[in-house]
């Protein structure tokens, strides 16, 4: 089965329980998806925007026979209508996005600018500082469970601002993923949906 099929009989499957991890918010309405702790920069952006505002966030489960529960797909809800057809959402440059840190994000153009500047920041107050190691770790500790005792995703408010960026363990890890715009009646779009290929 082509991905956009999949993805077309996941969207309207009722019966699948996606697993919440908050809003996000879309100042512009430019969505950036990428890779948070190497490759996070504009030309990660898709290149559709959506109205600006604040859209819920959740993520796909499935079971896999060696590595136990895996996100298999994130997605980005602008609409609960039924969903009529799937295209690919094409960045800038390409078709995909990398991972290379085991870690995918939405994120707004907007926010991708402020991120930067958080992370030069950082980076001057620990000029051998790591930033997962020596920042996001505990955040995404806190949200532990029994799948995942060092957590896989955090909703992150960039300090001082109402932008945050919403990170989630990226399937399997690394590699490149696609990204798909799940659409609706009269051509509406209903959903941004990253596919990691379990």
């Amino acid at each position: 089965m082509k991905s956009q099929e999949k993805i077309l009989v996941i969207a309207n499957d009722k019966s699948k329980k996606w697993r919440s991890l908050g809003d996000i918010y879309l100042e512009y309405g430019a969505v950036v998806i990428c890779d948070p702790l190497s490759d996070f920069e504009s030309k990660n952006r898709v290149q559709r925007t959506v109205e600006p505002g604040s859209y819920h966030v959740s993520v796909l489960e499935e079971k896999t026979k060696k590595w136990g529960n895996r996100f298999a797909f994130a997605q980005i809800v602008f609409s609960e209508e039924e969903i009529k057809k799937v295209i690919i959402a094409k960045f800038i440059f390409n078709e995909s996005f990398p991972v290379t840190s085991g870690l995918a994000s939405f994120m707004d153009i907007q926010t991708s600018d402020l991120y930067t500047d958080f992370i030069d920041k950082f980076y001057k107050k620990n000029k051998k500082g790591n930033l997962y190691d020596d920042f996001f770790k505990s955040l995404f500790k806190k949200n532990a469970d029994k799948n995942s005792k060092e957590g896989d995703w955090i909703n992150f408010t960039i300090p001082k601002t109402k932008n945050n960026i919403i990170m989630f363990h990226s399937g399997m890890g690394d590699g490149f993923y696609k990204a798909y715009w799940a659409m609706g009646k009269g051509n509406k779009t209903c959903r941004l949906m990253i596919d990691f290929n379990l």
